[in-house]
């Protein structure tokens, strides 16, 4: 369980990419892909917590190339991973059992729209053992898909529309305990021990829009001489055939 929120230097790697593509007669979408990477980790002994934060920017819509019919927002980890140690050495005529656990959150929020942060997706793991003896923490996951929301109409359009920028925000929050129970003339003793535990995370987000242009697109007729292609072609197959016979 998550009990403090301390804040930590966060690595950001961010690539964008904008794609317009024609859908049916009318309609077009403009799409653009960020990504972004935090990384949180704590080493304290007994309860420990850190967080990551980082924002993307993406641009409103501009309402200059036509209606805005739909905004779509995708979000997904290509990895992400949870680790962490703790070791527990032989102390003579005690028994000690040694405990180990860790949480990794990711949370997103959007200011434009007043929601969040909210989970996305965490990890988890924990491990006990008896000394002497070490636990290690592992969790992941790869190629996930957290967020695939579709904005179809009212004020959220409104909200998007504009020429501006507006946010996306994450934070991951890690929380760790590692503890030790002794047993001393009979009686159980627990209190805490030194322990780490680290999370990765890189995360795309997607925003795309999809509105009818004001302009219409038009559609690239076929030059002309691609419809003699095709007869000039037959033609030359034709000719071949009689000069063989």
């Amino acid at each position: 369980m998550l009990r403090f929120v301390l804040p930590v230097a966060t690595s950001l790697v961010l690539f964008f990419t904008t794609a317009l593509s024609i859908n049916g007669a009318h309609g077009a979408t403009i799409e653009s892909t960020q990504s972004v990477s935090l990384s949180a980790t704590t080493n304290v002994t007994g309860i420990g917590t850190d967080t990551a934060s980082a924002a993307v920017q993406f641009g409103l819509f501009d309402p200059a190339l036509g209606t805005l019919n739909s905004a779509r927002f995708t979000i997904s980890t290509p990895s992400a991973d949870l680790g962490g140690v703790a070791t527990l050495g032989l102390s003579p005529g005690l028994s000690r059992t040694l405990t180990h656990r860790a949480d990794a959150t990711l949370n997103v929020a959007v200011p434009l729209f007043g929601t969040g942060p909210f989970a996305l997706a965490g990890l988890s793991d924990s491990g006990t053992c008896g000394a002497p003896c070490s636990v290690t923490l592992s969790d992941s996951l790869t190629n996930t898909l957290l967020l695939n929301d579709v904005i179809p109409s009212g004020s959220g359009l409104t909200a998007l529309t504009g020429t501006g920028q507006f946010d996306i925000d994450f934070i991951v929050r890690l929380g760790k305990s590692t503890s030790v129970r002794s047993t001393v003339f009979g009686q159980s003793v627990t209190g805490d021990a030194p322990g780490s535990a680290t999370t990765d995370w890189n995360v795309l987000v997607s925003v795309s829009y999809d509105y009818e242009p004001t302009t219409p697109i038009p559609q690239v007729p076929l030059p002309a001489s691609l419809w003699l292609f095709g007869p000039g072609l037959i033609s030359l197959i034709a000719t071949a055939r009689r000069k063989k016979s």
